[in-house]
């Protein structure tokens, strides 16, 4: 998603998914998320996306379906680097204190509905 975010990079991601399919790969997994202020975010705040990275991660779609290859799309991780978790749980933190960990991510019902708000 990153590197075809970046339209002069996108053959890249062509050839890789091509060599992909000669090689015979049927299923690989990329990450559909990048949370928070990091210029290459996908969802760059609460429900506010950054429409160049949604059409990078919508070209990188496309060329795994021209390639028949079948993707699992990974919605979010735990790792602070990319948003994550903690990301879901900061933005909870500045609107409700009621957060203390990471680990609030499954049991804050803000934070619960602010992810659930995102992978609808």
């Amino acid at each position: 998603m990153q590197v075809a975010a970046q339209p002069s990079e996108r053959y890249k991601v062509s050839n890789v998914f091509r060599e992909a399919e000669v090689a015979g790969l049927t299923v690989c997994r990329t990450w559909a998320f990048s949370d928070g202020s990091n210029k290459l975010s996908l969802q760059i705040s609460l429900r506010v996306y950054d429409e160049n990275i949604v059409q990078a991660l919508d070209f990188v779609v496309s060329k795994v379906t021209k390639n028949k290859i079948r993707m699992i799309l990974s919605l979010v991780n735990n790792y602070q680097n990319f948003g994550g978790r903690p990301q879901y749980v900061d933005w909870a933190r500045n609107v409700d204190n009621r957060t203390s960990s990471d680990g609030d991510f499954y049991t804050n019902d803000v934070v619960k509905q602010y992810y659930k708000n995102h992978v609808k």
